[in-house]
């Protein structure tokens, strides 16, 4: 018998409370199984190791045995890896910071004289402007620095997503109709993934990297059939496991995964940037 694919559409908004009170619900349910997209384990390379093993103790003792890291995440991650995206990004931005602080002897012309009756004097102008611009290079000092204990961080997430690798995956068999499936979903805007219909590998990093699971570099080609191939892993290691609900944690923030508005609406914005409703429910079993 083939399942039937059902859409839903969200009525109403979802606070905050609202959303980590059902999340925790459907995390907690011993039918349910989680999953980490590449985006995910990229965040937890940035945080601290406090916190990071704060959240893979507490995903341990809620799960136990329902965490999975597909085969395409470990691989994207590894990618990036090798890329060194991270640290490649960490120092940019530090460039970037860098070049802000160097910035007084440029304005310092304009801090010569009183601009209104209640601003600063021009001494006090300069004072401040010095003392801030000072603490922004040391700012992009500390911020590039960052980058030496990388490997640290990037060692801690390889064992665990070594430590919850899937044993089974067909990814290979899936890039045999990947194209024409992605396609056609894509021609028609089906979720996941559908923005990354023209991504074509880029030669460096930007701002969208730590939440995109796409290319890192022009070698790597493009990657715009990953989200698909992801998802598509997803949904047969979940059945393989009976599982009831899956979780995906994503850092992603396109609207091709999750629901969201975008400008035009009067509905609170904090409803959207955290719920999660699927365009399409797929059937698990």
């Amino acid at each position: 018998m083939t399942a039937s694919t059902r859409m839903r559409i969200p009525l109403e908004p979802e606070d905050a409370t609202a959303f980590f009170r059902r999340a925790l619900h459907v995390i907690q349910d011993t039918r349910s199984h989680i999953y980490f997209d590449t985006s995910f384990l990229m965040w937890m390379t940035t945080i601290g190791n406090q916190s990071r093993s704060e959240l893979i103790t507490w995903l341990k003792v809620e799960c136990a045995d329902r965490l999975h890291v597909p085969v395409w995440s470990a691989h994207e991650y590894l990618r990036h890896h090798i890329a060194r995206t991270i640290p490649n990004k960490v120092e940019a931005k530090a460039q970037q910071l860098r070049r802000v602080a160097r910035m007084y002897s440029s304005l310092r012309p304009f801090m010569d004289e009183l601009v209104s009756p209640s601003a600063p004097t021009p001494s006090e102008m300069r004072t401040g402007a010095r003392n801030a611009f000072t603490q922004l290079y040391a700012l992009a000092r500390d911020v590039a620095d960052w980058k030496n204990k990388y490997e640290s961080h990037a060692t801690n997430v390889l064992d665990f997503i070594n430590s919850y690798a899937t044993d089974v995956s067909k990814v290979f068999h899936y890039m045999r109709t990947i194209r024409e499936l992605g396609a056609g979903r894509y021609a028609g805007r089906l979720p996941p993934g559908f923005q990354d219909r023209g991504k074509k590998g880029s030669s460096e990093p930007d701002d969208e990297i730590l939440h995109d699971r796409g290319g890192i570099d022009s070698s790597h080609g493009s990657n715009r059939w990953g989200d698909l191939i992801l998802w598509k892993e997803i949904l047969d290691h979940a059945k393989s496991v009976g599982a009831k609900n899956l979780v995906l944690l994503s850092n992603d923030r396109k609207n091709d995964w999750h629901y969201s508005i975008r400008g035009g609406s009067n509905l609170r914005r904090d409803a959207f940037c955290l719920r999660d409703f699927p365009f399409w429910t797929h059937p698990i079993s």
